[in-house]
């Protein structure tokens, strides 16, 4: 399955260029900030612990803001990472004042980038807020032995046990809604 996704990917990949200039066009991506979803980062990476947080939209997003401005006090992490795949997010992320905390797009997920941004990045920890998955990042956090973790955003049981059962080589798997968190 993973080996068909990739095909997929690869697919999708020969065609981007157009896909982006199109999006572009449209006003659904960012003209100059674009390249970071094939891992050209437009921000550097400070030494130290890093943590990453995921989220694909401006929900996602916004949910984790109050654990990033807790997070930024302290002294043990010198960067937050935060990625998501939306230019809205990114925009709605431009209005909050920061120290540590800084936003680049989410790659295209093909196991090149995959491995392209976590050797640049070489996060900590990973923690994705979202109900979608990515078999590439996920497939190489597993690799580098990072530790992920997943808030899940609220939805149906059956689909969150079916996200767990295809999350189980991952470090850990995380509810986000209190009263789920007892059916596991």
């Amino acid at each position: 399955m993973f080996f068909l996704y990739q095909i997929l990917i690869s697919i999708l990949l020969i065609f981007s260029p157009l896909i982006i200039g199109f999006r572009i066009l449209k006003r659904k991506e960012d003209k100059k900030r674009f390249k970071e979803k094939f891992c050209f980062p437009s921000k550097k990476r400070i030494a130290g612990n890093l943590i990453w947080f995921h989220g694909s939209s401006v929900g996602e997003l916004l949910s984790v803001l109050p654990l990033i401005y807790e997070l930024e006090k302290k002294k043990s992490i010198n960067q937050i990472l935060i990625t998501s795949s939306t230019l809205s997010s990114a925009e709605i992320f431009k209005k909050y004042k920061f120290k540590k905390a800084i936003h680049q797009f989410f790659p295209i997920d093909s196991v090149l980038f995959s491995y392209k941004f976590l050797n640049y990045w070489k996060p900590t920890i990973a923690i994705f807020i979202e109900s979608e998955i990515w078999p590439s990042i996920f497939k190489a956090l597993h690799k580098k032995n990072t530790r992920g973790e997943f808030i899940l955003y609220q939805h149906g049981i059956e689909r969150i046990r079916t996200l767990i059962i295809l999350l189980k080589q991952t470090a850990g798997v995380r509810v986000q809604r209190n009263n789920n968190n007892n059916k596991f």
